[in-house]
């Protein structure tokens, strides 16, 4: 197979030396499509590997992968997933760079997947937070709603402002709080907290999740969440290659992300508001 750079030596035959671009530029294309074409990583290995470490999946790999398929929005609980949900006086909350990692990978995945398009993310919290906020921004997510004590508003909101289906969403959640956008979202991710095993058997009888993570919030919950989508997606190796190389693609998508503004949305007065 050719090499994907400028120093590929082609046969000295009039052929290739007449058509090298082509050439190039096919050997590059296919290999590159060779990561998204490729059969999805081996189910059982993926079961394995994530069950071992204390996940727990509500279906089987085969059907949870056709649900990724349909996602074009990720969706996520502030407190008690990207944190353990502690708070004080003078302070709100903390985020970890793993996860941050994480779901920059993911949606940089999902851009190689869907012709370069971005998928939607967003936070959704039920209070005022400004490290969720600052979180929101740095990474340049599409949107953050704040204060909402009912998220059902904001993910139906969401969901009609840019005509996607609630099966179409993603929603990485941990409490009894987000279970109202668990029941009709299409993929759910639940953050395990083995301080309420009832709330977690009753997400489980009621089908609330369709994986249980092994990892807290807090604890890299969301960065294992986010590699058990690409490996299920076939786009784990080809995610870690762009990000590794900072590649000339991988600078074209980082330059997209980072040109998006986040959109801020609060619940005030029994009404959906704008922040500014």
């Amino acid at each position: 197979m050719f090499e994907d750079n400028k120093n590929t030596k082609l046969p000295e035959h009039p052929f290739f030396v007449c058509h090298k671009n082509i050439i190039l530029c096919i050997a590059f294309r296919f290999n590159r499509l060779k990561y998204l074409l490729r059969p999805t990583m081996d189910y059982q290995r993926l079961h394995q590997i994530f069950t071992e470490t204390g996940g727990e999946f509500a279906l089987p790999l085969s059907q949870f992968a056709e649900k990724l398929h349909r996602i074009k929005a990720f969706f996520f609980d502030w407190d008690g997933v990207f944190n353990n949900g502690t708070k004080g006086k003078g302070f709100t909350s903390v985020f970890n760079e793993p996860d941050s990692m994480g779901t920059n990978l993911l949606r940089l995945g999902y851009w190689l997947k869907n012709n370069k398009q971005l998928p939607l993310t967003g936070i959704i919290t039920a209070l005022q937070n400004d490290t969720a906020i600052q979180f929101a921004e740095r990474e340049h997510f599409n949107y953050i709603f704040s204060n909402f004590k009912d998220k059902r508003r904001a993910f139906d909101y969401v969901c009609k402002l840019h005509n996607i289906q609630p099966e179409e969403v993603a929603f990485f959640f941990d409490d009894a709080v987000d279970l109202s956008v668990a029941k009709i979202c299409g993929v759910r991710i639940m953050l395990k907290r083995t301080a309420n095993p009832l709330l977690t058997e009753f997400a489980r009888e009621n089908k609330l999740f369709d994986y249980l993570t092994a990892h807290a919030g807090g604890e890299y919950g969301i960065r294992e969440a986010c590699e058990l989508i690409l490996g299920l997606t076939s786009l784990y190796d080809l995610s870690v290659i762009k990000r590794m190389n900072f590649d000339e693609e991988y600078d074209t998508y980082w330059n997209e992300r980072q040109s998006q503004k986040t959109r801020m949305f609060a619940w005030d007065k029994g009404a959906i508001t704008t922040v500014q």
